[in-house]
């Protein structure tokens, strides 16, 4: 997760309720595991499972400010969407790799109690 994104993201939070923020972190969180673990069990292919996989990480990146797991993943979708199945799998490192970065960020949001 980039600088800015985080800062991005730890202003989305800072704008909540202080009894929501929490929540919103879990949830994020669940969001992930969810999407990364549907992806990383998914065939070498591109079925249609892993694209909506794909997407709604993607999207959850995205609405959390999350601007480089979000591209990660949305050119793993659009590659597998073209049918260049070699090249999605190719993204797939730095996908998991932008989301270990993303989910050590949400551990210090936690553990700073927000």
């Amino acid at each position: 997760m980039s600088e800015h994104d985080r800062a991005a993201l730890a202003a989305l939070i800072a704008a909540l309720p202080p009894e929501s923020r929490g929540e919103l972190v879990r949830m994020y969180r669940r969001s992930l595991a969810n999407h990364l673990d549907l992806i990383g069990l998914a065939p070498y292919t591109n079925s249609e499972p892993l694209v909506v996989a794909l997407h709604g990480l993607a999207g959850s990146a995205a609405m959390m400010q999350d601007q480089e797991l979000s591209k990660a993943a949305r050119s793993m979708e659009n590659d597998l969407r073209e049918g260049r199945v070699d090249a999605a799998w190719r993204r797939w490192p730095a996908v998991q790799a932008f989301a270990q970065r993303t989910q050590a960020q949400l551990d210090s949001i936690e553990a700073a109690g927000g």
